[in-house]
This record gives C-alpha cells, sequence and structure tokens, in this order.
C-alpha cells in the first residue's frame, strides 16, 4: 500500500494555520472549515455517538481508530496541510478520539497538558481538534494560556478526583496565567492545532447548546512510539493501555526505524 503524497504547497501551509502564530503561541486556528461535503459524512460516521438533540453525546470517545475513520478523516489535506506546518512534513497519526459536552451538564476540563502518559520520544507531537459544533466561551470551548509550551517542560499537576470533571489530574495556575487565558472559538468545520506542552482546558458547558469535536493526535516520524514504556505506564499509573496503537504514516518518510508503521491509502 502506496504512502499519501500530498501536494502542500497547492494547499499553501500558511493559508490554513499560521506556523508562527503556533511556535509563538502553543495554538493556532485554521482559517477555513473542512468542505460541508466531508463534515457531513463525518457526522453520519458518527452517528451512533451524535443524537437530534443538544444533550446526545458521550463525554468522550477514546479510539475511533477502527474502521478507517482516524486514518481516513485525519489525514485530509487541509489538515495535514496544519500539521505539517506544526511538525515538518514526516507525520505520523497515532490516536483519534470524540470529546463531547452535553448541553447544561458537560463537564470541565481542568488544566492540564497533554503529553504525561503518553509514551513518545522526543515529546514533540501535537493535536488537532475538529469542531462539530460551534465551540465558544458559552459552551466550554478549549481555553488556553499562549506561550505556555515554550518552556518544553511538564509540570506536576495535583490529582484531586471530581466527578464534575472530566480529568483527575489538574494544574494550578498563577494570577498571569489565568488572565492572559484565550479562548480557541471555533466554527463547524474549523480546528485548531495545539501542541503538547500548551497548558489547557475547558469549562464546564451550562449553555443550552451541544459542543462535540474530534481530537487527532499526531508525531513527527522521527520520534519512537516505545511501547514497552506504554505498558509500564498502564502497569504502573493506571492509564490506559494504548501500546498497541497503529501508527499511521500520513506523510512524508518512516524515519524512525524502530517504529512499525502502516503507510495509509489516500482518500482524497
Amino acid at each position: 500500500m502506496p504512502s499519501q503524497r500530498l501536494d502542500l504547497g497547492a494547499i499553501g501551509q500558511d493559508a490554513v494555520i499560521s506556523a508562527s502564530v503556533y511556535a509563538t503561541n502553543g495554538l493556532a486556528i485554521s482559517d477555513r472549515a473542512l468542505p460541508d461535503d466531508v463534515m457531513a459524512e463525518i457526522k453520519v460516521e458518527l452517528r451512533r455517538y451524535l443524537g437530534s438533540g443538544q444533550s446526545d453525546v458521550p463525554d468522550f470517545v477514546p479510539d475511533l481508530m477502527g474502521d478507517d475513520f482516524g486514518p481516513k478523516f485525519g489525514s485530509h489535506p487541509l489538515i495535514l496541510s496544519a500539521v505539517t506546518a506544526a511538525l515538518g512534513s514526516d507525520v505520523l497519526l497515532w490516536a483519534c478520539g470524540l470529546f463531547g459536552k452535553p448541553a447544561r451538564v458537560g463537564k470541565e476540563t481542568p488544566w492540564h497538558q497533554d503529553g504525561h502518559y503518553w509514551p513518545i520520544t522526543p515529546l514533540d507531537t501535537c493535536t488537532v481538534w475538529l469542531a462539530l459544533d460551534r465551540s465558544d466561551i458559552e459552551n466550554g470551548a478549549l481555553t488556553y494560556v499562549p506561550g505556555s509550551h515554550r518552556a518544553r517542560e511538564l509540570y506536576v499537576h495535583d490529582h484531586a478526583p471530581s466527578a464534575g470533571r472530566t480529568l483527575s489530574n489538574s494544574l494550578d495556575l498563577t494570577d498571569a496565567q489565568r488572565a492572559s487565558a484565550r479562548t480557541a472559538s471555533l466554527e463547524p468545520g474549523q480546528f485548531s492545532v495545539h501542541d503538547v506542552y500548551l497548558v489547557h482546558g475547558s469549562a464546564a458547558n451550562t449553555s443550552s447548546r451541544r459542543r462535540a469535536g474530534i481530537t487527532f493526535r499526531y508525531m513527527p516520524a522521527a520520534a519512537y512510539y516505545d511501547r514497552d514504556l506504554a505498558r509500564r505506564q498502564h502497569a504502573e499509573l493506571g492509564v490506559p493501555d494504548i501500546s498497541g496503537r497503529t501508527l499511521y504514516l500520513v506523510s512524508g518518510e518512516p524515519t524512525e526505524s524502530r517504529n512499525d508503521v502502516v503507510p495509509i491509502d489516500g482518500w482524497w
């Protein structure tokens, strides 16, 4: 199965996200949305999770890589143009999930960084957050601290489980960090790209509108996905076992020989 080759220059990397904004802030927002027909297809594929009502969405669906959903939509040229602007031309896709906040009862996601339990070295990865609904401050959009990624440091998180939160570990922010926080407002089909070290979270959804989105997780093909480490993290920390994840080559060449990768068959 040949790996996909995209004419990213024809798409225009800087027309999708600003690489300089991503480097400075740790998050950049696409300046256009995925086409309506692609978004309609995504919603059909996710119909078992998305009902017709504003409360019809689960809090979290951790793995949407099966049935080709993740590799298909995670390799859309617009998304890959943004990801390669952030990570370079050689990229692997290793995870895809659904995050939901039902109207009025959607849970808070506390301040955190993504990379504490990811078995990837070096930890130079990014996440695409694709909006299925309009996502804004009223219904619990992603909020972030610009520039908090630049130290390339994973901070100590406090363990404080709560039924009203999606995560049991969280960060305490300084007053200055809280004052500088921004909201990544997105229209349906629009997406953001954020760095693995970025401090971010989201408020509870007390509005009358649902907020749902898909995450696609990427890593440079030069990084190593350490399956033994993933198994140890599962045994010692009680986190989900992600040692068996398939690594899909979605752009460029597989430059780390220890990774076992699956070249995708181009859908686009």
